[in-house]
């Protein structure tokens, strides 16, 4: 056994890729920051462990939707003006070759395969709310060289999905879970040997 650094693997790349945000997106995390704020002054304990965290539900802003009281997502703007939608799109044309855009949410990858299609934009999706069968159908496109340019990939991905390194080289993440684990997973998805 040995690391990386030993084989002579060359290190990982970041790059950020900057957006600016909606008025009525920053006026929404503004207000929700200044709860959260109040709450925390007062020595209140908070849980990040679902959906309607505070920190979620900025989060959730700043991809263009949030939740209603009765858990379905309200969408604050149309696809084509959400500036992460955009800034995705802007990526992509930049960085050819595959891709894999990993999100958090069940309706970022909503949008998010909207935007492909409406871009013209090959992709399969692998997460969730995908069928065991369909999920090894789009590993398998996704690593045909003539099969979709993007995969669409969530939670189940980041520990699920092995051998794409000689497929894929690069990855976006339009956002992140709180848990550093799947994080450092994903990234291996397209990083070991």
């Amino acid at each position: 056994r040995v690391t990386k650094r030993e084989l002579g693997s060359l290190p990982k790349r970041y790059n950020d890729w900057i957006f600016d945000l909606t008025a009525d997106q920053r006026r929404m995390i503004k207000s929700l920051k200044d709860d959260l704020v109040a709450v925390l002054a007062d020595g209140t304990e908070i849980d990040v462990s679902n959906v309607n965290s505070p920190l979620d539900k900025i989060q959730q802003v700043a991809s263009g939707f949030i939740f209603d009281e009765k858990g379905q997502p309200e969408w604050l703007m149309p696809p084509a003006d959400n500036p992460r939608i955009q800034a995705m799109l802007q990526w992509l044309e930049a960085s050819p070759g595959k891709a894999i855009v990993w999100s958090r949410f069940i309706p970022d990858k909503v949008i998010i395969a909207e935007a492909l299609k409406a871009a013209k934009i090959t992709y399969c999706e692998y997460h969730a709310q995908v069928s065991n069968k369909a999920r090894d159908e789009a590993k398998a496109a996704f690593m045909d060289a003539d099969g979709p340019r993007v995969l669409v990939a969530g939670k189940s991905a980041s520990t699920g999905l092995d051998g794409l390194q000689d497929h894929c080289r690069q990855a976006l993440y339009y956002n992140n879970s709180f848990d550093s684990i799947y994080r450092w997973q994903s990234e291996d998805r397209i990083d070991r040997i």
